[in-house]
Parts: structure tokens; sequence; C-alpha cells
């Protein structure tokens, strides 16, 4: 989804409303799974006095009611000999406190994949004792449901103006005093150049102390990607999309801004970046041109390490409804169709 993450050209769209957007995404899918798990309390009455369950599902169950001992009474009183109830109550009050942490805690789960692995325990034990009915229909939609859309729901795209980004890279740049020349009335080697001396050896800055209110909102924006990413879930934003990409210098400052924001590092494991950077060619001209800015990239030392952080894939947008606007529906889509083949090629 685009939606609560699109800034380019919406002054609605902040880094407030992008932390809310990820927020909603993610409560809305949580109070969708505690519905199911509602559902499946009502069907899942199975008594331990008829039923053998898996040593694998009890040892599971033992684990959270000694987790959660303030739990064990009262699901001894209404749930007497019903295991599955019994873990399914467990599972319900642990997504609920993953619904209500701003952060990943210990009572709730930490991602999907341990709340999924929960639901398959159930789904084994059921076919172990023959029910196969509900684990196939009820249970196993539930876990398709987890596998599809996590915590996330929908991944969200963020996007914004290539020129907001030089803006905030010039503003900066003077601030903290790391040239002499403003980065816009640069060439676009001269700019290069800067650029690849800060990726080379960076430089960590107070980003926010001192800048504008615009630049802050870049900024901001970046912290908060970072902030829900580190804290709550790594898969739930997609993409960084830079609208208007005019040449390389464009991407190697969000590349830089990525650094500053913490989103691009290098760890003891190697190169480390939780967001694809994705430039968006939309004018005529910048069709013409996508597929030497990309081999530059390619072939940029600073670069290289993002792409190998993203397994060695690369997202490209272009743009149809701009470059209708600049050339004409036939010559965009002539253009569109040549630019993909040769960014192929």
């Amino acid at each position: 989804s685009w939606i609560g993450g699109d800034k380019d050209g919406n002054p609605n769209v902040t880094h407030e409303s992008l932390r809310r957007a990820l927020l909603q995404y993610r409560q809305a899918i949580l109070v969708k799974y505690l519905e199911s798990l509602d559902v499946l309390q009502q069907h899942l009455t199975q008594s331990d006095q008829l039923c053998r369950m898996s040593p694998a599902f009890l040892r599971s169950l033992a684990s959270g009611r000694r987790s959660f001992p303030a739990l064990v009474e009262s699901l001894d009183a209404k749930f007497p000999h019903q295991p599955y109830r019994q873990q399914l109550s467990i599972i319900s009050h642990r997504l609920r406190q993953t619904l209500r942490a701003q952060a990943a805690e210990e009572s709730g789960y930490v991602d999907a994949e341990e709340f999924q692995r929960d639901l398959r325990l159930i789904h084994r034990a059921l076919l172990a004792h023959r029910s196969d009915l509900v684990a196939e229909q009820a249970v196993a939609k539930l876990i398709l449901q987890v596998s599809l859309f996590g915590f996330v729901f929908a991944k969200l795209d963020v996007r914004e103006h290539s020129q907001r980004h030089l803006d905030a890279f010039a503003e900066l740049i003077h601030l903290h005093g790391l040239s002499e020349e403003d980065p816009r009335a640069m060439s676009e080697d001269a700019r290069g150049e800067l650029l690849n001396r800060l990726l080379a050896q960076p430089r960590y800055l107070d980003l926010t102390r001192g800048c504008s209110p615009q630049t802050g909102e870049v900024i901001r924006t970046l912290q908060v990607m970072a902030d829900h990413l580190e804290q709550l879930d790594a898969d739930a934003i997609d993409s960084y999309i830079i609208s208007m990409t005019h040449q390389p210098s464009d991407v190697l400052i969000v590349l830089w801004l990525f650094q500053q924001a913490d989103l691009f590092r290098r760890t003891t494991r190697g190169w480390f970046c939780r967001v694809n950077i994705v430039p968006l060619f939309e004018r005529i001209e910048d069709l013409r041109r996508a597929h030497q800015i990309m081999e530059a990239l390619y072939t940029h030392p600073a670069y290289r390490h993002y792409l190998k952080a993203r397994g060695g894939g690369q997202q490209i947008q272009l743009g149809y409804s701009d470059s209708n606007k600049d050339g004409g529906f036939l010559t965009a889509n002539w253009e569109l169709y040549q630019a993909q083949r040769r960014l192929h090629a």
C-alpha cells in the first residue's frame, strides 16, 4: 500500500501520518486474528479424556501455563480438560499484549512466525487424533492468513521527491561544515565526489539540530521508519521511492541519509539495509537515460554494498502518468517500452 506513506506533493502526509498508518495496518490485522481465535475457541472443545494430545502440543501448553500463572486458575475453571481452548486463551492473551505494545516485549509475540508456530502445533495435534475437518478448515485458514499478512497486513511504500532530499542534504552539509559549496549549485560530478567521500568515511551527524522544518520532516520520516522496523516489525516497509530521479546523486543522497538514520550500515555480519531504495524515472529525458544512471549506481562502491545488503535485487519504477504529461501518450508509451528493454539489459 502507499496510503499513509506517499509524501510526494501531499503536505498532509507527514512523519506523524506515516507513524499512524504503520500502527493502524498492524492493529487492524491483529484485531482480525483475535476475532478468528475467538471463533476457534468455540470449535476446539475436544477433551483430553477422549483424545490423545500430541506430546509437543502438551509441552507447549505446559510452558504457556508456567509463563502466565495468573491465567491458570481461570483456565482450569472455564476449560477443564479442554487443552485446545486453554492454549487458545494463552495465545489470545499474548496477541493482545502484542497489540497494546509500542515495541516488542516478552509477554507478547516477537513476530508473526512465533505466532504461526503455536497455531501449527494445534494443527498437527488435531491431525494426530483425526480431527482433520477442523484442522484443515478453520485452523489451516488462520495459518494461511498469518503467512500472507504477518503482523503487517499491507507493506507500506514511502515516497518523497528528489528535490526535497537535495534541499535537506544541502542544508545538512552547510550546517555541519562538510563543504564550502552548496551541493545544489554543484555539477553532477562535483556532487558525486562529495557523496563518494561522505559514504566512504561515514560521520554521524546530529541531524535535527538547528535544521529547518522542511529538512526536519525528511529526517523524522526516516527516523520513524527506522524505529518501527527496529522495534515492531522489520517487514512493515518495502520500498522508499525517489520520485523525479534525474541522476545518480539523487539516489546516493538517499543512501547517505539512510546511513545517517541507521537504515543502512555495516555490521559484524556484513552490510545491512532495512528497505529497498527505488528510483522513479518519470520524464521522457529521464527514461532515455535511466539505464545509464543505473549503470553508474551498479558500479558505485557504496551502492554495491547496498545491493549486497538487499540480496542483489534492484527495484525500479517508471512513471506512466508524468511521462504522458511530458511527452504525450504515443511518445511516452514508446519511451517506456524502450526504457524497460534497456534497463533489463
